[in-house]
């Protein structure tokens, strides 16, 4: 903030504009911080009485009434949901200190704790949003205080080194009787925004004449809005909102990106799905007493019958998209990336990890109403 002669404004260490708490019950020794500089410029001497730093969150909501709960209302409705301050400086009551012209650098470390009553960043989700601004105020004397503030994203998330612990394959196996047998397999279930999502769709016709259609991969997300009746004394009823974030679809047997497997004729498609990087065009995954973010990888298979009918199935599997403060760029170059995120070359099976029939059969028994046939 400028005013007369005076100029206020933070300079921030790097990446202390994004505060990553840890996850829940994964608590850590060190607390995170938020690091830098508090910059007050003066043209002329000023007697100043205190300095103080002040972390605030809010909450925007834009839901509709308890009649129309789906729709968008025009009135915003603004709530604070953390606040916290900290004395960079202050004098006794009824005194001041005056600061000589020129520039003042005041250094800050915040220290947040593990962060229990902060709620995670959200952008991008239409009617909701929670934010964070970094608020600092020099007061003066018989004069009025200046003010400048920091947008301050805040996230929960895992460290890299805990990444080796979420490389579980997990596999859906199932059939659809009469036209054809599938398997669609994930080396993982937790993925870091911005990179990719790798599914294997394997599928094996069991009737002759049975030609391929499309196969399309869909990452959906969705916000789920639970109201609280002290928010306003108005709805009750759940709202769910979805959309999807990217998308890959393969519009036949013959495309270059499905391979055939020989004799049995069967077919293989593991394409890479770039996730969004955009925080705007994908949120990461959220759980809150109101307030839920998921997303769930739906792989739809129309297949083309011997008569020219075309019939369809679809499977979804959650997944967690989850924020890190690792740069994208370093992330997909680094060897835990390609161990862990992404798969061996899906050519050289033999590098696969394999599961075991028990591995297979748990996975089965908790996805089987994943799947959806259309005839």
């Amino acid at each position: 903030m400028s005013n007369h002669g005076c100029n206020l404004h933070f300079e921030l260490d790097p990446y202390a504009h994004r505060v990553f708490l840890p996850a829940e019950r994964n608590l850590i020794p060190e607390s995170p911080h938020i690091t830098g500089k508090l910059i007050l410029s003066l043209a002329q001497p000023m007697r100043i009485g205190s300095i103080d730093v002040q972390l605030r969150g809010f909450v925007k909501r834009r839901w509709g009434s308890s009649e129309r709960p789906q729709t968008l209302t025009k009135r915003c409705t603004e709530s604070v949901i953390f606040q916290r301050s900290w004395q960079l400086m202050r004098t006794p009551v009824f005194q001041s200190r005056t600061y000589a012209s020129g520039r003042h650098e005041v250094i800050f470390d915040l220290a947040l704790g593990q962060g229990e009553h902060m709620r995670e960043s959200v952008d991008g989700v239409e009617g909701y949003s929670v934010s964070y601004l970094l608020i600092g105020t020099v007061t003066r004397r018989l004069a009025s205080d200046l003010t400048c503030h920091e947008s301050i994203k805040v996230y929960r998330s895992y460290a890299p080194s805990e990444w080796y612990s979420f490389a579980t394959v997990h596999a859906l196996d199932n059939e659809w009787p009469g036209k054809i047998r599938y398997s669609i397999t994930y080396p993982t279930t937790q993925i870091p925004f911005g990179s990719d999502l790798c599914p294997r769709v394997q599928l094996y016709p069991l009737t002759e004449g049975l030609q391929i259609e499309s196969i399309t991969i869909e990452v959906v997300e969705t916000h789920h809005f639970a109201p609280n009746p002290s928010f306003d004394g108005g709805f009750l009823n759940r709202i769910t909102r979805s959309r999807v974030i990217c998308k890959k679809e393969v519009s036949s047997s013959k495309d270059p990106d499905i391979s055939v497997h020989e004799p049995d004729g069967g077919y293989e498609i593991a394409p890479l799905l770039p996730l969004p990087t955009s925080i705007h065009d994908c949120a990461q995954a959220i759980q809150s007493s109101h307030f839920d973010i998921t997303h769930n990888v739906t792989v739809t298979i129309r297949i083309i019958n011997m008569d020219g009918h075309i019939s369809s199935v679809r499977a979804s599997t959650p997944v967690v998209i989850y924020m890190h403060n690792v740069n994208i760029t370093q992330l997909k170059a680094s060897s835990l990336y390609s161990r862990h995120i992404i798969p061996p070359v899906y050519g050289k099976h033999q590098e696969d990890p394999l599961l075991t029939d028990s591995d297979s059969m748990a996975d089965q028994s908790r996805t089987p109403d994943g799947s959806i046939f259309k005839s």
